[in-house]
């Protein structure tokens, strides 16, 4: 009988487990190289690119067409970005466009990539 009882709780406790992790998201972002986000600029996707460095730090110099939200900001701004949009993420080193790319998941953004080294790999012209 207590064995009986031992293998219900098991399985009791492996149903909950399968039903829990269905409910967690799967989503992740994707890590790109500076290079590959050259490629997607001059190739015909579409997605929004996300310079999250500070505006002085962006009107020195950033990528054409890219949207200035300040991470300083992005828990308030983050907004105007639209969810089903593909969304790049680049900042100075690559380290606070993870976070932030990591904070849109978390929101239910599911497109979500972060350009690996930021603006320091990034070899491409910039804008000012």
């Amino acid at each position: 009988m207590k064995n009986i009882r031992q293998l219900s709780l098991l399985f009791l406790l492996l149903a909950l487990v399968l039903m829990l992790g269905g409910c967690m998201s799967s989503y992740t972002f994707e890590t790109i190289k500076a290079s590959d986000l050259q490629h997607m600029l001059n190739s015909s996707e579409k997605f929004t690119l996300v310079d999250i460095r500070e505006a002085d730090t962006y009107q020195r110099g950033h990528i054409a067409g890219a949207v200035n939200l300040p991470f300083s900001s992005f828990e308030v701004k983050y907004q105007q970005l639209k969810p089903d949009d593909k969304i790049v993420l680049v900042c100075y080193s690559g380290s606070t466009s993870q976070q932030a790319a990591q904070f849109l998941l978390e929101k239910g953004y599911k497109k979500v990539s972060s350009v690996a080294g930021g603006m320091e790999a990034w070899q491409g012209p910039v804008t000012k």
